[in-house]
C-alpha cells in the first residue's frame, strides 16, 4: 500500500517537476537599441555599436537563464552582421549557453522567423512554458501571433517602440523596468530580481547621462502618455521617475 501511494504521488508530480521554460527572443529593438526603419548608415552604427544593450535587459535575461530557462535568439539580421550581434551579446553579458539563428539575404523574415521558433520548440510539451520577446518595428507581432497558435502556453512580450499595433493577448513593455515588473507578476522573476533591476535602471535615471536615459527609452521611441500612464500605472516613486524619463 505504501508504495501504491508513493508512486501515486509521483504520478500527479513527476510532470510538474519536469515543466522546463523555453525563452526565445528577438534581437533588434528588442533587447538592442537598432532602430529599424531608420537610414542605412544610422542602423549600421547601431549595429557595430557593442554598448546599446536597452538598461536592464541583460540582469533579466541572466536571472531567467540561472532559473534554469533555456535561451535561444533568433534575429532577422543577415549573414554579415552575426559577428557584430554576438559581440553585443558577449560585450553585455547575456547568457552565454544559447541558440543563435540569423537568416540568409534573400529569406523572408517571417518564414525564417517561424520556421527557426517551430525548430527550436519542435520537443516542447504542453506543460512547457514558452515566453517570447520581440518588437513592434519589424514582423514579430505576426510571428508571435502565428507560433501562439501552434503553442497556446506561449506568453508574449512586445517591446513598444513603434506605433504599429500588437496582437490581441500580446504584453507590452516599454523598458526594462516595467519589463521586470511584468515578468515578476506572472511569475518568472522573483520580486528580489525585479527589484535588483528596478534599482539599477533607476540608478541609471539619476545618473543625467544622455547615452545611458536613452537606452531606457530612445528618443526616437514612438509613444504617448496614456500608455505609459498604463505601463505603468502604479503611482509608486520609482513608476513616475521612469514615466518621466520617457516624458521628461
Amino acid at each position: 500500500m505504501r508504495s501504491f501511494t508513493l508512486a501515486l504521488i509521483f504520478l500527479f508530480i513527476a510532470p510538474q517537476a519536469f515543466c522546463k521554460t523555453v525563452i526565445v527572443s528577438d534581437v533588434d529593438d528588442t533587447i538592442r537599441s537598432f532602430h529599424s526603419g531608420a537610414g542605412y548608415l544610422e542602423m549600421y552604427n547601431n549595429a557595430t555599436d557593442p554598448n546599446r544593450a536597452f538598461r536592464g535587459m541583460s540582469e533579466i535575461f541572466n536571472y531567467l537563464s540561472n532559473s534554469g530557462a533555456e535561451i535561444n535568439y533568433v534575429t532577422a539580421a543577415i549573414e554579415p552582421f552575426i559577428g557584430y550581434s554576438i559581440e553585443f551579446l558577449t560585450v553585455n553579458q547575456f547568457p552565454q549557453d544559447y541558440n543563435y539563428s540569423y537568416k540568409g539575404w534573400l529569406e523572408d523574415t517571417f518564414d525564417f522567423k517561424t520556421r527557426q521558433i517551430l525548430e527550436i520548440l519542435s520537443d516542447v510539451q504542453e506543460t512547457d512554458t514558452i515566453v517570447l520577446l520581440g518588437d513592434n518595428g519589424d514582423r514579430d507581432v505576426e510571428v508571435y501571433s502565428f507560433i501562439s497558435l501552434q503553442y497556446p502556453q506561449s506568453v508574449v512580450f512586445i517591446h513598444k517602440l513603434f506605433s504599429t499595433p500588437i496582437a490581441p493577448g500580446q504584453i507590452p513593455y516599454l523598458t526594462g523596468a516595467d519589463l521586470s515588473m511584468t515578468l515578476a507578476a506572472h511569475g518568472f522573476l522573483t520580486t528580489v530580481q525585479r527589484d535588483d533591476v528596478l534599482q539599477k535602471i533607476i540608478a541609471d535615471i539619476k545618473s543625467g547621462d544622455e547615452f545611458v536615459l536613452d537606452m531606457i527609452w530612445p528618443h526616437w521611441g514612438e509613444t504617448t502618455q496614456t500608455e505609459v500612464d498604463s505601463v505603468f500605472s502604479d503611482v509608486s516613486p520609482a513608476s513616475e521617475l521612469i514615466k518621466k524619463a520617457i516624458f521628461p
